[in-house]
């Protein structure tokens, strides 16, 4: 009997480091990854999303702390009031409808699928494209305007 060829997965670091879109939803190895972050796709100059309402010394403190963290325990933290969970890929008919017209202008609606929110702190998100452990800096959201709590209050 002959060897078998062993059958290739899809979503492999090959496919990635080839510029493959590889969506999260097709394999979950990334997720014991610590994350790494890209800048390339950020959108400095929206007025209400871009570089000019960083507060750098925050936003470096708790990067500093997701990188000792593996993307599962990121996606997995909860916190304060709230049972969901603070970080977590975002729908894309949960965005506002300015963040949908502006993936468009863009040109990132081809990454929809791979939106997703880090809780900085209270209201503040970070928004960004994730896949397979790269997260692609897109949006500072500091008063969560991206994508509205829709939380009931009781």
């Amino acid at each position: 009997m002959g060897s078998k060829a062993k059958k290739k997965r899809p979503g492999t670091e090959e496919d990635f480091k080839k510029g493959k879109s590889v969506s999260p939803k097709n394999s979950d190895s990334w997720k014991g990854k610590c994350p790494v972050w890209r800048f390339s796709k950020f959108d400095s100059s929206h007025p209400k999303w871009g570089s000019s309402r960083v507060n750098y010394e925050e936003l470096e403190e708790k990067l500093i702390s997701f990188e000792k963290m593996t993307w599962q325990e990121i996606d997995s933290a909860s916190g304060g009031k709230s049972s969901g969970t603070n970080n977590h890929f975002l729908p894309i008919e949960e965005i506002e409808s300015e963040a949908q017209i502006r993936l468009n202008e863009l040109h990132f609606e081809e990454f929809s699928d791979n939106l997703y929110s880090l809780r900085i702190n209270g209201k503040h998100r970070l928004i960004g494209i994730l896949s397979e452990g790269i997260f692609e800096f897109l949006w500072n959201d500091p008063d969560h305007e991206v994508c509205r709590s829709r939380k009931k209050h009781t």
